[in-house]
């Protein structure tokens, strides 16, 4: 009977491993990085405007 067996490479797993990872998560990781950026001027800018202005959001 014959046994075919692949050679196992750690270096070539490694790097194909590296370049999935960059094709699949590195944009997502940098659109959530920029978004979580703005979130954070869109709180400063709301608490600003809340701490300046409270009665603007009192219906009294």
């Amino acid at each position: 009977m014959m046994k075919f067996e692949i050679q196992y490479d750690k270096d070539i797993y490694n790097k194909q491993m590296d370049l999935l990872f960059d094709l699949a998560c590195k944009p997502k990781k940098e659109y959530y990085k920029n978004s979580q950026y703005l979130g954070f001027v869109l709180l400063i800018i709301g608490s600003i405007l809340f701490f300046d202005r409270p009665s603007f959001f009192c219906f009294y």
